[in-house]
């Protein structure tokens, strides 16, 4: 397992298109795709730690960087988060039917995800890489969703969505919690949870279920990571 208070960066090689995003509390991560040495990973974290630059000018620096090496459909930053050491905050019970969500529920999943105004990755027939969901339905109609993504059997990502008239009524909470509560008590995963920045409900969602922000990540279509303390 990572530790959280690892203080030397990491460039981890990944098979995955998308990359990594490793728990580090203390350093940059650098999660590389295939086709690109390991070497463009210190270039990143040599700029992610200047002292000279503001906040602002790494990030503009950062996405310089993957637009000279061609890294097409940069996202980010985003903040990630790890549980903190009080741990899970647990959420008081809501009135709305709640089911695991299984391969045979995919209809109803692509039905939901069709109403966001982003159509999330996740799926219910690729249980290497999602292996838990859980929904909130509302007259036989999905409305929220919880579920969790593998990154390299070691980071257990926390996904939260609800459609948005069911949105302040605490459904995303108690499914990170209930998700949270499930990668603790089966694996041996690392719950994290991330959000753009701009998303200033899900970040608060994040802090009421008691995870902690560490780091900023950018990712592209080309398969890099990168996150910060």
């Amino acid at each position: 397992m990572l530790q959280l208070n690892t203080p030397f960066p990491l460039v981890f090689k990944t098979s995955h298109k998308r990359g990594i995003a490793a728990i580090k509390k203390q350093a940059w991560v650098v999660a590389i795709g295939e086709g690109l040495s390991q070497h463009i990973g210190f270039d990143f974290i040599a700029v992610a730690d200047d002292p000279e630059l503001s906040d602002v000018e790494k990030e503009s620096r950062l996405h310089k960087l993957c637009s000279n090496l061609n890294l097409s459909g940069i996202y980010g930053p985003s903040i990630l988060h790890h549980l903190s050491e009080d741990g899970l905050v647990p959420q008081p019970d809501i009135n709305i039917q709640i089911k695991m969500l299984r391969e045979e529920d995919e209809p109803n999943l692509r039905a939901f995800k069709q109403q966001l105004a982003l159509s999330p990755e996740y799926t219910l027939t690729q249980p290497d890489l999602f292996p838990y969901a859980i929904g909130c339905f509302d007259d036989g109609a999905l409305v929220a969703v919880g579920t969790t993504r593998i990154w390299e059997n070691t980071i257990a990502e926390v996904f939260l969505d609800t459609l948005e008239n069911y949105r302040s009524r605490g459904l995303g909470r108690y499914l990170g919690m209930k998700v949270t509560e499930w990668i603790l008590a089966n694996t041996a995963w690392i719950p994290q949870y991330d959000s753009e920045v701009t998303n200033g409900a899900s970040l608060k969602v994040a802090a009421h279920i008691g995870f902690y922000p560490y780091g900023k990540f950018f990712i592209t279509g080309s398969g890099l990571m990168m996150s910060a303390p």
